[in-house]
Parts: C-alpha cells; structure tokens; sequence
C-alpha cells in the first residue's frame, strides 16, 4: 500500500503538472486532488471481482452441460 501511495503521489506530485507545463496548459488543484490512492485500489479490486464474478457463472452454467447436448445445439 505504501508503494503504491508513494507512486500515486510522485506521479500527481511531479508528472502531470511537468507534462502540463510542457504543453502550456494550467491544471486547478481540484483537478489533482479527486482520486486517492486508496480509492484507487478499491475500484482496481470492484473491477476484478466483477470480472470474476462475469466469467465464473457462464463458465459454471456451461461446465453442467453434457457434450452431447452442446454439440446438438449447434
């Protein structure tokens, strides 16, 4: 968690205002501020297990299927 606390902030501390001036554009503070390592985390961990969740029960229903129903299906 520290690690990844610690690359959050260099990458909002340091990379976007550097690539901001660069291009000439200014960022508002407010802009910076919105997203939080932890919160970062949580929506990365939703992300997983809602895919998870997506692939495991198509596969469930699909695995109780015999062969030879699958293939008369088709």
């Amino acid at each position: 968690m520290a690690k990844i606390r610690a690359t959050w902030v260099f990458t909002v501390a340091y990379i976007v205002p550097r690539t901001a001036d660069a291009a000439l554009v200014s960022i508002p503070a407010a802009v910076l501020d919105v997203w939080h390592a932890p919160t970062l985390v949580l929506l990365a961990a939703a992300g997983v297990l809602i895919a998870l969740v997506g692939a495991l029960v198509p596969a469930r229903r699909a695995a109780r299927l015999r062969i030879a129903e699958v293939l008369h299906n088709e």
